[in-house]
């Protein structure tokens, strides 16, 4: 009897964890990600049966990202044995104020490259609309294009960062030190998070590249704070004033009803981007620096010095107790 449960225990170590009484981080992170792609396919079945129009698009990503929430939360704790709020999405004090942050910083970014292609000749903008008829009639593409670009800031913070960190840092031996563990997880995310952007059209190898630069600049948030606060704020601030301003998002054109202004693109790829937009450019890469360290003043004068959260020090368990102060 003794003999036939150790041969258990040993077949079973592969996937269970006796220690921590749970299945072990990479088999968690592989039914996670197989439970959010069943929500996608789920979801775009029902987006197509929609239609393709941008309305009926925002409603299929609306139904997508409580779906992933919902996959996110059941696997934190059904899986993880965490509480939902390690998760990273659950309000605390400074929360808000921290998204609006995000999204401001996102605003911030692509202004300074619209200021910057005006400045250099590369890129030459008009209103979109010409009339104030005109701007009200497309009120409905705003609101579409808002919708969207929540429902894609929750989705991909949640699959790319909150979900998956906690689980690639507990993946790493427990006597790595906690800065070496967390950068691994958080490049390793952000690697991943570029690869995903690489079926996004016009994509090139470039774009990937900067792409998974920028995931390093959006998981700060996460890093020092333990939450998505910031992460989701600039993820949604980058992508909404990308819009606005007529750049391309990631190589996506259906979403140009919901810009505000035109663009012309007048520089050489290798800075605006071209046809992917500013994230293949150097314009982008510079936007994500001024990202980084706009995003670093501001964790530093929210909670003082700069440091990895406690999470990320325990590096096993539920969610700790942040100890950075906000104000």
């Amino acid at each position: 009897m003794l003999a036939r449960v150790s041969f258990l225990a040993r077949a079973a170590w592969p996937i269970w964890n006796a220690e921590e009484r749970r299945l072990r981080a990479l088999v968690r992170l592989a039914i996670f990600t197989a439970l959010v792609l069943v929500v996608l396919v789920a979801t775009g079945t029902l987006g197509s049966w929609l239609g393709g129009s941008l309305g009926a698009r925002a409603v299929g990503f609306g139904t997508q990202v409580l779906g992933v929430i919902a996959v996110g939360a059941f696997c934190a704790w059904a899986l993880d044995r965490r509480p939902v709020r390690a998760l990273g999405i659950s309000p605390r004090p400074g929360y808000l104020v921290d998204l609006l942050f995000g999204v401001v910083l996102g605003a911030i970014c692509m202004g300074a490259i619209a200021v910057l292609e005006v400045a250099l000749g590369w890129g030459a903008y008009a209103l979109r609309h010409e009339s104030d008829e005109a701007l009200v009639a497309a009120a409905p593409a705003f609101g579409s294009t808002l919708t969207v670009f929540v429902a894609v800031a929750l989705i991909e913070e949640i699959v790319f960062r909150g979900y998956p960190v906690p689980n690639l840092r507990e993946m790493l031996p427990r006597a790595m030190r906690p800065d070496v563990a967390i950068t691994i997880a958080v490049v390793i995310s952000s690697l991943v998070f570029g690869v995903a952007h690489a079926m996004n059209p016009n994509a090139s190898v470039i774009a990937t590249a900067y792409i998974a630069f920028g995931g390093l600049f959006l998981v700060l948030g996460l890093v020092v704070q333990g939450d998505l606060a910031i992460p989701i704020g600039a993820h949604l601030g980058w992508n909404l004033f990308q819009n606005l301003f007529g750049m391309q998002v990631s190589g996506q054109t259906w979403l140009d009803e919901g810009a505000l202004l035109r663009r012309d693109e007048l520089g050489p790829d290798i800075a605006t981007g071209g046809a992917f937009g500013p994230e293949a450019g150097l314009e982008g890469l510079g936007a994500m620096v001024l990202g980084i360290v706009l995003t670093l003043a501001w964790l530093r004068v929210r909670g003082g010095p700069l440091r990895i959260h406690p999470t990320w020090v325990s590096g096993r368990g539920t969610m700790a107790t942040s100890t950075r102060k906000t104000h």
